[in-house]
Formats: structure tokens, C-alpha cells, sequence
């Protein structure tokens, strides 16, 4: 799936970014995948926060995880460029998100 994202308004964007991350991982479920990676998209030239890009991919699979329990995916990455210091601090947003019971989330 490609995805271009110019500057826009940012609740547009994360919109538009949960959207395509519930679509690739319907894909991946749908081809039994276990595993997939993301880029944290737009937080590199296009300046978005990394906290909330991060937030809002992490809820999308949150959300999947809630609607597909027999999913195949058992792993899912979020990659940010490690030079970016507010990305590094990121791994606090995902502390507060809930996962069902059932599942797990690991970061890295």
C-alpha cells in the first residue's frame, strides 16, 4: 500500500494514518502474516509529533487487535529513526494505552 502524505492539518493526517495502518494490518491478516513493521510516517521531513503519530499507530493496532481476537498478527513494530529525541521519549505514550487482557505489547 502506498500512502503520500503532505503537510496538512494534523487531525486529518492521523485520520488518514489510522486508516491506512487498520488496512494493512486487515492485508496481513488477511495473508495470515505474524508479524509486520510501520514506519513512524511523517515525523521525519513533514515535522509531525512524534508522540502523536506513535499514539494514534498504536491505538490502530490496539483496535484491530479488539475486532480480529483470532488474528494471525503476532507481532507488530512501530520503527521510529532513533536520532529523533522526542520519538525516543514515545515509549511512554505506548505505557499508557490498554491492550485486552489477552494480549500482550512489547516495546523495544
Amino acid at each position: 500500500m502506498y500512502l503520500a502524505i503532505s503537510h496538512a492539518q494534523l487531525p486529518y493526517v492521523l485520520q488518514l494514518l489510522a486508516e491506512v495502518v487498520a488496512k494493512c494490518l486487515d492485508e496481513a491478516t488477511n495473508s495470515e502474516y505474524q508479524s509486520t513493521a510501520f514506519p513512524a510516517l511523517g515525523t521525519g521531513n513533514l515535522g509531525y509529533p512524534a508522540r502523536e503519530v506513535a499514539k494514534c499507530m498504536i491505538e490502530a493496532v490496539i483496535d484491530h487487535v479488539e475486532k480480529n481476537p483470532n488474528s494471525s498478527m503476532k507481532l507488530v513494530k512501530i520503527v521510529i529513526f532513533h536520532k529523533d529525541q522526542e520519538a525516543l521519549q514515545v515509549k511512554a505514550v505506548t505505557l499508557q494505552l490498554k491492550l485486552p487482557s489477552s494480549q500482550n505489547l512489547t516495546t523495544h
